[in-house]
């Protein structure tokens, strides 16, 4: 029995960047969600219609963000940080700045 389980931590190697590759598709899935949606011309983002505009804006800041990870991968690590940084950066000062988009307004 211990010696399956330490044939598998064998077979499980630990990198270091694998932790940048999901943490850049999320940050970017948020920004494009979040920020460009309500930021894009009407006729781009389907009159608004967020179920449609949440998919294809979503599956748009997932691969711009795989790109951004593969252009980034070889970098320091405060390279990657200050790009994830500003990108969370801009969508927490679009959501204090139009906070009233986001709540439930009182009936």
């Amino acid at each position: 029995m211990e010696e399956q389980q330490s044939a598998k931590k064998e077979e499980q190697p630990f990198y270091p960047d694998m932790l940048w590759e999901g943490y850049m598709y999320l940050a970017f899935f948020v920004f494009f969600c979040i920020y460009l949606i309500p930021n894009t011309p009407r006729s781009w983002s389907f009159g608004r219609y967020y179920p449609i505009a949440m998919i294809t804006y979503g599956a748009a800041g997932v691969l711009v963000g795989r790109i951004a990870y593969i252009v980034t991968r070889k970098m320091p690590w405060w390279v990657k940080t200050a790009i994830v940084g500003i990108l969370y950066a801009l969508v927490i000062y679009y959501l204090l700045t139009h906070v009233h988009k986001f709540s439930v307004q009182p009936v």
